[in-house]
């Protein structure tokens, strides 16, 4: 038998889940269910909502789920950040308005909120770590449907516990299955997903 890779397979779900991720943190959706659940209405510790018209949205990698999500980020969000050495970027390309980064710190020191769309490799391990983290915006927002391991989940939780990150959302880890003891799990600024970003009754068709 063969084992190949589907290039074109599920990439509506993945761009859809990195977009719904993003749009449900920024509006502080996981926050106001545990709030209601627990019985307070519009408490006094909510998140920091910011208009999504007015948000950088910071994408790396513009393969063929990352050019999707660009395309659905640009009808929402304020400006659209590309970052991604790798890719052959057209004319046609830079004529939908985005802004192309040629250094990723220039990309993150702009985004409001930053989605990773790149496989895992030498180069892309550990990519967003630590310093990374800090040079984004105070509040800023991280979602990674990628590859566990592009982010650093323990400078992740340092960051998200500080308040520097403001929320971030994972369908990918370092290790799966989560386990409940991951203390990723103990942290409810950050949304776990477990990955399933290329699930759909459309994608499950054989």
């Amino acid at each position: 038998f063969v084992v190949a890779i589907v290039r074109d397979y599920c990439i509506d779900e993945v761009a859809e889940h990195a977009i719904a991720s993003a749009l449900s943190l920024a509006r502080g959706l996981p926050h106001w269910d545990r709030s209601v659940r627990a019985g307070s209405w519009r408490g006094k510790d909510g998140p920091r909502l910011r208009r999504i018209a007015n948000l950088y949205f910071g994408v790396i990698g513009f393969g063929l789920i990352g050019r999707v999500v660009a395309a659905k980020g640009a009808g929402l969000f304020g400006g659209v950040g590309i970052y991604d050495p790798w890719a052959v970027v057209a004319e046609s390309d830079r004529s939908l308005g985005y802004e192309f980064h040629t250094r990723l710190e220039t990309l993150l020191d702009r985004a409001d909120v930053l989605t990773i769309h790149v496989p895992l490799t030498a180069a892309t391990s550990g990519l967003i770590g630590a310093a990374a983290m800090q040079r984004m915006k105070q509040g800023s927002i991280i979602v990674n449907v990628s590859r566990g391991g592009i982010v650093d989940e323990q400078a992740l939780i340092a960051q998200v516990s500080s308040g520097h990150i403001g929320a971030a959302a994972l369908d990918t880890f370092e290790h799966e299955p989560l386990g409940g003891e991951s203390p990723l799990v103990g942290v409810p600024n950050i949304l776990l997903s477990p990955h399933v970003a290329w699930l759909s009754e459309e994608s499950a068709v054989a």
